[in-house]
C-alpha cells in the first residue's frame, strides 16, 4: 500500500475525485516516486521485515550493527551453535540500542552481565530478524513524493520540445536531503 493515497495525490493535481480515467497512470507514478524516493533517501518509507546475517556474534561485548537505520523492533536472534544445531536467544539475552532512531545505526549487545553463546565456525551463523522504516512517514517525504508523481503526470515524455524543463522538480532535493543516508 502507497504512503500517499490516491485519492490525496488527485487532490494535489486538483484532478476531479470522479474523474477515474488516469487513475492507474496517477497510482503507478505515486508508486514510482515512493521507489525512487526510498531509493535515493536510502531509507524505507514503510514498516517492513528485514534479515541480517552475520558469521559469528563477534566476542563478549562487541555489538552486532544492523545494516539499515530506524529499526523499530528486533523480532529473533537465532544462531548455529558448535554442534551445528539452530537456537533461538531469548529476547531477555540481548538488548538493542538504539530503536526508532532516524539517524543512528541500531546495534545488538549481550544483556548486562551475559555474553554472548558460541557459534559454530560458519558463514551467517547469526540471523537477526528485525522490523525498519517509519512507522509515521514524516511530512517532507509525503511533499517529496506529491512533487515527482505529479512531476511525472504533468511531463509523460523524456523530453518536451519548445520549453525549458529540468531534471526534478525544484524543492525535491531540499525535501529529501535532510534525510538522506550518507555511505561511502
Amino acid at each position: 500500500m502507497s504512503v500517499v493515497l490516491l485519492a490525496d495525490m488527485k487532490a494535489h493535481l486538483r484532478v476531479d475525485v470522479d474523474f477515474t480515467t488516469d487513475d492507474v497512470l496517477i497510482q503507478d507514478n505515486i508508486d514510482a516516486a515512493e521507489a525512487w524516493i526510498a531509493q535515493f533517501a536510502g531509507r524505507a518509507l514503510q514498516a517492513q521485515t528485514g534479515t541480517a546475517y552475520f558469521d559469528s556474534f563477534g566476542g563478549a561485548h562487541v555489538g552486532l550493527e544492523l545494516p539499515v537505520m530506524g529499526v523499530q523492533s528486533i523480532i529473533s536472534v537465532t544462531y548455529i551453535d558448535p554442534t551445528l544445531t539452530q537456537q533461538a536467544l531469548a529476547a531477555s539475552s540481548y538488548v538493542a540500542l538504539p530503536l526508532n532512531a532516524d539517524d543512528a545505526s541500531t546495534y545488538i549487545y549481550p544483556a548486562f552481565g551475559t555474553d554472548w553463546a558460541d557459534t559454530a565456525p560458519i558463514k551467517s551463523a547469526v540471523t537477526v530478524t528485525f522490523q525498519y522504516g517509519y512507522a509515521i512517514v514524516p511530512t517532507p517525504f509525503l511533499a517529496a513524493i506529491k512533487l515527482l508523481a505529479a512531476h511525472w503526470y504533468e511531463n509523460r515524455e523524456a523530453s518536451v520540445v519548445g520549453v525549458t524543463s529540468a531534471e526534478l522538480p525544484l524543492g525535491l532535493m531540499d525535501l529529501l536531503t535532510p534525510y538522506r543516508v550518507w555511505s561511502f
